[in-house]
């Protein structure tokens, strides 16, 4: 299947002699993931990169990110966030996480992916540092009815749970996973999911292992639906 082709990002600077409105690249996986990237920034440097170009290869430039076409399945995630970057420009009033949200994009992605990789394996270390750290907040949070049980982190039931209800869910949560749940996935990665991850990753193993499950269900669903009719 072809590469779908992203729209351009028409960006407006203004410099000594007026304004002037170039295109900007889409910025790169190992870029966003660089522990400094800041998006802002990043525009900032391609605005200085394109002030050192002769005009005529300012324009061979253009035409290459004019062109660009959706690589990775989140190119197009990315792609979006900085056109509405673009429009917060426009309003005066700057997207403030934009940077946040671009490297949630990636990481988000790497984290669902099979298999391993450095990249993937340096994120999951020092999200779950993050996690850990900020679990205290999340619990508390939990505790007063401001996020719900999906929106809690598996390292959020790590150790020992204080609040009942949630030690209770904890029981049965964990005990309704399937034996292969950690089969493919690092302890790690499990803690990096979400509660709502989690379960629907479960739900995906669960399929892949036993295929003709929801077969035999429906199956035994359909019988049990004309004795029913018969009766009447």
């Amino acid at each position: 299947m072809e590469n779908k082709e992203l729209l351009p990002v028409l960006h407006t600077v203004t410099t000594t002699a007026g304004q002037q409105t170039i295109l900007l690249p889409l910025p790169t996986e190992n870029e966003i993931l660089k522990e400094d990237f800041d998006y802002p920034k990043f525009v900032r440097g391609v605005e200085y990169y394109i002030s050192q170009l002769f005009p005529e290869i300012q324009q061979l430039v253009f035409e290459i990110w004019k062109t660009t076409t959706a690589e990775k399945p989140y190119d197009e995630a990315i792609r979006q966030l900085q056109l509405e970057y673009e429009e917060s420009l426009l309003t005066q009033s700057p997207m403030e996480d934009i940077t946040e949200q671009m490297k949630k994009v990636v990481t988000s992605y790497l984290i669902e992916q099979d298999g391993d990789n450095e990249v993937k394996r340096d994120f999951i270390r020092q999200r779950l540092e993050e996690l850990t750290a900020t679990k205290p907040e999340r619990i508390a949070a939990y505790r007063e009815g401001k996020i719900q049980k999906k929106d809690l982190y598996m390292a959020d039931l790590q150790g020992h749970v204080r609040i009942r209800e949630l030690a209770e869910f904890k029981r049965f949560f964990l005990g309704e996973l399937s034996p292969y749940f950690s089969e493919d996935i690092s302890d790690e990665e499990i803690c990096c999911m979400t509660v709502e991850q989690a379960a629907l990753y479960n739900r995906d193993v669960v399929e892949k292992k036993h295929p003709n499950r929801n077969k035999a269900k429906a199956k035994r669903l359909s019988a049990k639906t004309r004795r029913t009719t018969q009766k009447r």
